[in-house]
């Protein structure tokens, strides 16, 4: 039997709420890795990531926009919600 299939979204909050769209999709099979819920920026603006898993048959059209951002976050072993400072305290430049 094949593994099961999960969807990773970020939807960037925006500065209005008209703002809000979708910009980071991946397809995982270790959805337990992501354990962030919300990314927030020093602008105000945030990543919340929310996972799903994939219907039968369906097909995704991946954006790896904010891989760096998450995988820093799963070598981190952060979760909940995460300021970029707290990313950024380890060594300037990664993100």
């Amino acid at each position: 039997m094949a593994k099961k299939r999960w969807i990773i979204e970020g939807t960037w909050t925006g500065y209005t709420a008209g703002q809000r769209r979708v910009i980071h999709r991946a397809v995982t099979t270790d959805p337990d890795r992501y354990k962030v819920t919300y990314v927030e920026f020093s602008d105000n603006t945030g990543l919340a990531i929310t996972k799903r898993e994939c219907r039968l048959r369906e097909r995704v059209k991946e954006m790896h926009t904010y891989d760096r951002v998450l995988n820093k976050c799963i070598a981190m072993e952060l979760s909940g919600i995460v300021t970029i400072d707290r990313l950024r305290q380890t060594r300037r430049g990664d993100i």
